[in-house]
């Protein structure tokens, strides 16, 4: 049945286990109901006659005689005599013929059953198992006889006719009837199971489907059988899948900008390089070729010297940005003292601040502990402070402070447009539009501070404020350190 689904072949299944249980009940107990049925009759015979049994057991000819009428009288289609022992019918009802007349060849059709004598040869007396049912059919009739004697001789036989067709007929109506009624009952039962069985499994055939679209997929978790089980595995895979699915989804995203970055990075790196180069292979070849002002070579080996050095600084600040890359450095952490940190690094960057007669002002009293990298802190340290004394105008000012587990690093008098902010952190970002290569500026300062801040999982911002620009990071502690201002 390829085209049948589940719940059909269940379905199909059950309902003919069911028919084949009910058929096989029927065959086995078809004797036991026809005899059941048969003694049905004879019991309701029995109760009829009993009033009549009751008086010829223990009253005399006349009252028998009387009880006779009175009975027939009152059950006109039974046929029954009273005869004794000589065959001698005393009394009989509706024509029925005497014992000796019924043994007689033609009347075949109706047979008597006479009690069996007894070892002295005489009829046996009554009691309460001397009452007999005989019978035989012909024409589709049934004959049933009745016999009970009395320990005088005296016999009372019955003869009770029956139509046997219409009874076998009526019975197997009611067999037929009942066995149809089991069947529909069996096709009820087997499509209430079939759906038991297969709802579930339809259910999770679905909700495969909509897995399989990446849609979002509720566990209704009504069942805790094996099916609920089963539903349960798939849901909690899927969730699994789905998780897997995500990682590896940000994982592809991650390697794009990594790609993305390093392409980008290697583009700016290649163009930073190559003019410094340019610019000192045309000092250096009209230096040789003594053209013009180029004779002074006192002066232009100087500028060369100066183009060098600028080009030894971004290619160290670019090997050091490579070894922040590199996850198989590991950051040695300890606990020290950040305030005596700020302090060591202070005065390289004051000379540097009275230049352009600026203040910085540390506003950090007392111990700040501090769980990191000593060194790498610090070199984060140091291009910041190198950043704001850059790009603070003269005569402004430079304040640091601790407060709330954060260090504060605030230049005062600028701000940073929204647009630049959101690439101030990129490789070779200048603020300046022109880009000036003047300065000593090389545009991996805060690049490198983001690569030492991820590589230490420091969080940091960089904001507007009322003053000016502020740089703020969180101080990691490790358990029991806390920050102290």
């Amino acid at each position: 049945m390829p085209k049948i689904g589940i719940m059909g072949k269940v379905f199909i299944y059950t309902l003919m286990f069911l028919a084949l249980v009910v058929g096989v009940s029927v065959i086995m107990f078809a004797r036991q109901f026809t005899d059941y049925y048969n003694e049905l009759r004879v019991q309701s015979v029995r109760e009829v006659f009993d009033p009549l049994r009751v008086t010829f057991e223990s009253g005399n000819l006349h009252d028998i005689v009387a009880a006779a009428e009175d009975f027939h009288n009152k059950n006109q289609s039974y046929d029954f005599s009273i005869q004794n022992a000589e065959g001698v019918v005393i009394y009989r009802a509706s024509g029925v013929r005497s014992q000796a007349e019924t043994m007689q060849p033609e009347s075949a059709a109706v047979t008597i059953t006479v009690l069996e004598k007894s070892e002295t040869g005489k009829q046996p007396a009554y009691n309460n198992d001397s009452m007999f049912m005989g019978g035989a059919s012909g024409s589709g009739k049934t004959v049933k006889n009745l016999m009970l004697s009395r320990g005088d001789g005296l016999i009372l036989m019955a003869t009770v006719t029956g139509d046997d067709e219409s009874a076998k007929k009526a019975l197997y109506q009611r067999v037929i009837t009942a066995v149809l009624l089991l069947l529909a009952l069996s096709a009820v039962c087997a499509l209430l199971f079939a759906r038991g069985i297969t709802g579930p499994i339809k259910r999770l055939a679905l909700d495969t489907k909509k897995m399989a679209a990446l849609e979002d997929v509720p566990l209704a978790g009504d069942r805790y059988d094996e099916v609920g089980q089963l539903e349960r595995a798939v849901h909690n895979m899927y969730g699994a899948l789905k998780e897997n699915i995500a990682m590896l989804e940000f994982e592809i995203k991650k390697v794009k900008d990594m790609e993305s970055s390093q392409r980008y990075f290697f583009s700016m790196a290649s163009h930073e390089l190559k003019t410094p180069i340019a610019a000192a292979s045309a000092l250096l070849e009209g230096m040789l070729a003594e053209v013009g002002d180029f004779k002074n070579r006192s002066k232009y080996l100087r500028e060369c010297i100066r183009l060098m050095q600028s080009q030894n600084k971004i290619v160290t600040e670019l090997l050091e940005i490579v070894k922040l890359s590199d996850v198989s450095i590991k950051p040695v952490y300890e606990t020290f003292d950040l305030s005596e940190l700020i302090r060591s690094i202070l005065p390289e960057y004051e000379a540097l601040a009275q230049q352009k007669d600026q203040r910085i002002t540390v506003d950090v009293t007392g111990e700040v502990k501090c769980y990191s990298d000593r060194i790498m802190l610090g070199r984060a340290l140091s291009n910041i402070l190198m950043n704001a004394v850059q790009n603070s105008p003269d005569r402004e000012g430079i304040e640091i402070w601790a407060a709330e587990g954060e260090l504060c690093i605030l230049n005062t008098g600028v701000s940073i447009d929204e647009d630049v902010r959101e690439h101030i952190f990129e490789p070779f970002f200048r603020t300046d539009l022109a880009r000036s290569r003047t300065s000593a500026k090389s545009g991996l300062g805060l690049t490198i501070v983001s690569k030492i801040f991820d590589q230490l999982n420091i969080t940091y911002r960089l904001i507007n404020t009322a003053k000016g620009v502020m740089f703020a990071f969180s101080i990691p502690d490790k358990a029991g350190c806390t920050p102290t201002t």
